[in-house]
């Protein structure tokens, strides 16, 4: 009795084992199963990819901007940024102005890493 449960628990263990294994082969994010653990790197993976496709996206972003709002390098406050016809009349914002507003706001402008926080 005591060597057919040990048995069943051998069998039932090699089962679920197999089962997991199938289970990390068919369900890995690129179906590549266990494999990447020896031979992947996180450079050759998908995450890697999409965030370096976001930061040079965001390099593009930063190279149109500083064109729109700087002036030999600095920061032009008096860059027109709206200019709009509303029912109170003409309405417009400098770049200057809508600091100011985002500082009222908690927002801050660090003009060196060129990244905006929030709070103090």
């Amino acid at each position: 009795m005591k060597r057919s449960i040990i048995l069943i628990l051998h069998i039932l263990a090699v089962t679920l084992a197999l089962a997991g294994f199938i289970s990390l082969r068919g369900y890995s994010l690129e179906g590549r199963g266990i494999s990447w653990i020896n031979t992947y790197t996180f450079e050759d993976s998908v995450q890697f990819s999409d965030m370096v496709s976001n930061d040079i996206a965001g390099i593009k972003r930063l190279a149109v901007l500083s064109q729109a709002f700087e002036t030999d390098g600095e920061l032009d406050e008096s860059r027109l940024v709206v200019d709009a016809n509303t029912s109170n009349g003409r309405m417009t914002y400098t770049a200057g102005d809508i600091l100011r507003l985002g500082k009222k706001f908690g927002y801050n402008l660090d003009g060196p890493n060129h990244s905006l926080t929030v709070g103090n």
